[in-house]
């Protein structure tokens, strides 16, 4: 039967040193890499999405009104949180 040699402390730290040095300067590579392009002009929201979202709104005030509904007042902001969590998670 072969035996096989054990590796001395020494050399298990240096194993340990390099795969974890290895690890780590990846992980830095990864998160702190330069931008692959600079960032351009940051494009101007278009007002006629505005003018839509107005639009909608009015129809549904209109709607609502028309059948004597009246919209809940505004939530907080924990409320909606708690009311988005269970919508997305159950």
């Amino acid at each position: 039967m072969m035996r096989v040699r054990a590796i001395p402390v020494w050399g298990r730290t240096l194993l340990f040193l390099g795969v974890t040095g290895g690890a780590a300067g990846l992980a830095l590579a990864l998160i702190w890499r330069a931008p692959l392009e600079t960032p351009g002009p940051v494009a101007k929201p278009d007002p006629g999405i505005a003018a839509v979202a107005r639009a909608v709104d009015a129809e549904f005030a209109a709607s609502w009104a028309a059948q004597g509904i009246e919209p809940a007042a505004l939530a907080d902001d924990l409320t909606v949180l708690r009311r988005l969590s269970l919508a997305l998670f159950g």
